[in-house]
C-alpha cells in the first residue's frame, strides 16, 4: 500500500496536467473516489434494505459525495420525531397483543377472586395455573418475535461491517496511516468476531433461557428461581458493559500511540522526498495534496458507515423500546386487580427485553465509537503535517 501510494504520486508529477489549483485537488479527488470499491457495500446495504422490506435503500457513493460537498441534511428534531411516531406506530399495530393481556389477567383475577369467595384454594391455583399457561404462551411467542428483531439487526450490522472495512481501511492506509490501519484493522475484526460468536450466539439464547426463567418463577407463591434470574440477568449486563469497556479502552491507547508511528514515518518519507533535485519540492506538494483529499474521502466513509448503521438499527431499537413499553405498560395497568405473580411476571419479561435492547445498543455504540476514534485518531496525522 505504501508504494502504491509514492508510485501514484510520482505518475501525477511527471505526467503535466493543464489546470488550475482547484481543480487539480478535484481531479485527485475523483480518481481517489473513482479508485475504491464500493460495490460490496452498496450490494450488502440492498440486501439488507430487502430484508427490511424498504422500498429503496441508500446509495453509499451518493451519500459520501454529498458528505464530501457537504450537501447532507441532518436534523435531530426530525429524527426524534420519526422515532416518537414509530413508538407509537408500533404500539397500536400491537393493541390487540396488549388487549389479550389485559383480558386474560382480567380473567385470572376474577378466576381467583370467585373461587376464593367459597373458600376453595385448590380450585382457585387450578384456575390460575391454566390461565398462566396461556398468558405464557403469548408471553414466549412475542418474546421470540422481539429476540428475533434483535437478532436479526445485529447480524444485519456484522454483514454491513464485514462489507465496510476492506473499503474503510483502504482509505485509512491511503492516507498515509499504515500502521494505524494494521492494528485498527486487526482490532476491528476482533471486535467483528466477538460479536458475531459471543453476543449474537451466546448472550441473545441466554436472554431467551432468562425469559423462560421468568414465567417459571412466578407460576409459585415461593419465587424459587429468583436469585438464579437475577444472577444472569446482571452478569449479561456485566458482560455488555465490560465488553465496551475494553474495545473503548484499547481503541484510545492505539490512537494515542499509532498516529506517532504513522507520523515519524511520513516525516522521514517527506524529508527524502524534498532532497530530490528539481522535482522535490513538487513531490512534497502533490503528497500533501493527494494525501489531504484522500484523508477527506477517509473521514466521509467513515461518517457514511455510522449513518448506514444508525438507519439499519433505527427502526428495530423503536420496536424493541415499544416492547418494552408494553409490557411495562400493562404491568402498571393490571397491578391493582391482577395476582402479583402475573405483575411481576410482565415486568420481568419487560426487563429482560431490556436486555436485548442493551445487547443491540452495545454492537452499534462499539461500531460507532470504533470508526470515531480511527477517523479522529488518523486525522491528527495529516494535521501534525
Amino acid at each position: 500500500m505504501n508504494k502504491s501510494l509514492w508510485l501514484i504520486i510520482i505518475i501525477i508529477c511527471i505526467c503535466p496536467i493543464n489546470i488550475q489549483a482547484q481543480e487539480y485537488e478535484d481531479y485527485i479527488h475523483t480518481q481517489q473516489d473513482r479508485a475504491i470499491d464500493y460495490d460490496n457495500i452498496q450490494e450488502t446495504i440492498d440486501g439488507i434494505a430487502m430484508e427490511q422490506v424498504n422500498e429503496e435503500s441508500l446509495n453509499f457513493r451518493t451519500l459520501i459525495n454529498k458528505i464530501i460537498s457537504n450537501e447532507l441534511e441532518l436534523s435531530v428534531m426530525n429524527l426524534f420525531k420519526l422515532g416518537i411516531e414509530s413508538i407509537l406506530e408500533e404500539v397500536f399495530l400491537n393493541k390487540d397483543f396488549m388487549m389479550q393481556l389485559i383480558l386474560i389477567t382480567i380473567i385470572i383475577a376474577i378466576f381467583t377472586n370467585f373461587t376464593s369467595a367459597f373458600d376453595s384454594k385448590y380450585i382457585s391455583e387450578v384456575g390460575f395455573f391454566v390461565t398462566y399457561l396461556i398468558l405464557s404462551a403469548i408471553l414466549i411467542t412475542t418474546f421470540q418475535m422481539v429476540s428475533q428483531v434483535a437478532e436479526t439487526v445485529i447480524s444485519q450490522s456484522l454483514t454491513f461491517m464485514y462489507a465496510l472495512v476492506p473499503s474503510y481501511f483502504s482509505t485509512v492506509a491511503l492516507s498515509g496511516s499504515y500502521s494505524s490501519t494494521i492494528m485498527f484493522h486487526q482490532t476491528t475484526l476482533l471486535l467483528i468476531g466477538i460479536i458475531d460468536w459471543f453476543i449474537l450466539k451466546a448472550l441473545l439464547p441466554l436472554i431467551n433461557i432468562v425469559v423462560l426463567l421468568e414465567i417459571a418463577n412466578n407460576i409459585t407463591e415461593e419465587h424459587i428461581l429468583s436469585k438464579l434470574t437475577e444472577l444472569i440477568k446482571g452478569g449479561i449486563s456485566w458482560t455488555l458493559k465490560t465488553i465496551t469497556m475494553l474495545f473503548f479502552g484499547l481503541n484510545i491507547l492505539q490512537s494515542l500511540t499509532l498516529p506517532l508511528v504513522d507520523t515519524v514515518t511520513n516525516k522521514s518519507i517527506k524529508n527524502a522526498m524534498q532532497i530530490v533535485p528539481v522535482v522535490g519540492p513538487t513531490l512534497d506538494g502533490v503528497a500533501d495534496t493527494v494525501l489531504g483529499s484522500t484523508m477527506i474521502i477517509k473521514n466521509a466513509v467513515g461518517v457514511g458507515g455510522v449513518i448506514i448503521l444508525i438507519t439499519i438499527c433505527f427502526i428495530p431499537i423503536i420496536k424493541i423500546i415499544a416492547f418494552i413499553l408494553m409490557y411495562k405498560g400493562v404491568a402498571a395497568i393490571i397491578q391493582p386487580i391482577s395476582n402479583k405473580r402475573v405483575v411481576n411476571c410482565l415486568s420481568g419479561i419487560g426487563e429482560s427485553t431490556k436486555l436485548l435492547l442493551g445487547a443491540v445498543f452495545t454492537v452499534v455504540l462499539l461500531f460507532v465509537i470504533s470508526i470515531a476514534i480511527i477517523s479522529i485518531a488518523t486525522n491528527t496525522l495529516y494535521i501534525s503535517r
